[in-house]
């Protein structure tokens, strides 16, 4: 019997032959995508993007602030819950917006607190993630310069100087630039002084480093992280500074095509904030480390007098292209911020590891 006779006759030795035939066009199919590869004029990474990894991450990182506190306060807690989440995410660093030593900072590189309120309390599977640190107002009480020296003697603590940068290149070659900001000197307070007569942080040279620092760059994607928040959507508490509003937001403003968001903690909450509407660049509060403090609204009636004179922003309006904050929590908790090739999702997440919000928004790519 002819072989196309036994085919048609035998089921069994027809789906032989169809296994025989399918495992030869895969065959064909990788080679000519070896080919392809090889002889194709184009780089392994951009091949990569577009033909497997049109969603994959480039990377992530945490947000934590105002946490340091000996464990008390639920710190402890909110460290066990990043640690968690560090499993699942696989963060490239951590960011802290700064009070990283309550109340009155550190004395120097080898204060007891180094231990009590960050090494034995950031554990288990954060040990061997880098920490990069902006100062908050109750570290200038302090000494300032330790927090600077410490990073001499910590293998993932990194404060190179009271305000720095640091250029990213992800996994797929895309560039981030984060710029790290001490915005204690900007305030009129005592706490302003401090920084200003002890710590002699000149807030005209910073604003002088930070415009030449973004007019020099050429990333598409910019994070500014500072201590004080500019906006708020809450009454209680100190409502965003103005000071900053008066002096950073000018230069914000002027890149803020290529700046994705400003990330603060201060306010010891976590919010989301978009005080240009849904198109302009988010705010995001990362203060629940450790203490929380309230959340008030403003009455019905005087919400518009709050917005002008203290720029709070109102919690639940549906108009994208007006100011509002989309999320808000007295909680003790962190962010995550996920970033892909054109998407960055924030993430909040609260001391139990739970997710309490999720944000996406599209990026220049």
């Amino acid at each position: 019997m002819y072989d196309e006779e036994q085919l048609l006759s035998n089921p069994l030795k027809r789906k032989k032959y169809q296994g025989f035939w399918y495992i030869l066009l895969l065959l064909t199919l990788l080679l000519y995508a070896t080919c392809f590869v090889a002889f194709v004029p184009v780089s392994l990474p951009s091949f990569g993007r577009w033909l497997w990894f049109s969603r994959g991450i480039d990377f992530s990182f945490m947000v934590v602030g105002d946490w340091g506190r000996e464990g008390h306060h639920h710190q402890k807690k909110v460290a066990n819950a990043m640690a968690v989440v560090a499993r699942q995410t696989n963060p490239r660093f951590i960011i802290s917006t700064g009070d990283n030593f309550y109340d009155y900072g550190v004395s120097s590189a080898r204060d007891k607190q180094w231990n009590s309120s960050f090494e034995s309390i950031y554990d288990s599977w954060l040990k061997n993630i880098p920490w990069y640190a902006v100062l908050g107002n109750h570290d200038h009480l302090g000494n300032l310069t330790a927090q600077v020296v410490y990073s001499n003697r910590s293998e993932r603590w990194n404060m190179p100087r009271p305000f720095f940068s640091l250029p990213v290149t992800s996994r797929f070659g895309e560039e981030y630039l984060f710029v790290f900001l001490d915005t204690t000197p900007f305030i009129k307070d005592s706490y302003g002084e401090a920084a200003r007569r002890n710590g002699r942080q000149n807030w005209r040279l910073q604003l002088s480093w930070l415009e030449k620092l973004l007019n020099s760059s050429t990333s598409r994607r910019i994070f500014i992280v500072g201590h004080h928040n500019l906006y708020s959507s809450s009454i209680a508490g100190e409502r965003g500074r103005e000071e900053l509003r008066i002096l950073l937001k000018p230069i914000l403003d002027k890149y803020s095509s290529r700046i994705v968001a400003y990330i603060s903690g201060h306010e010891h909450s976590l919010q989301h904030l978009q005080p240009y509407g849904m198109d302009g660049m988010d705010h995001f509060i990362s203060g629940g480390g450790s203490k929380t403090d309230p959340l008030k609204d403003p009455p019905k009636e005087s919400r518009q007098y709050w917005y002008d004179c203290c720029k709070v922003l109102p919690f639940g309006l549906s108009e994208k292209d007006k100011p509002r904050a989309l999320f808000r929590a007295s909680k003790h908790g962190f962010f995550v911020f996920k970033l892909y090739r054109s998407e960055l999702i924030a993430e909040v997440y609260s001391q139990k590891a739970k997710l309490l919000y999720s944000y996406n928004k599209k990026i220049l790519p």
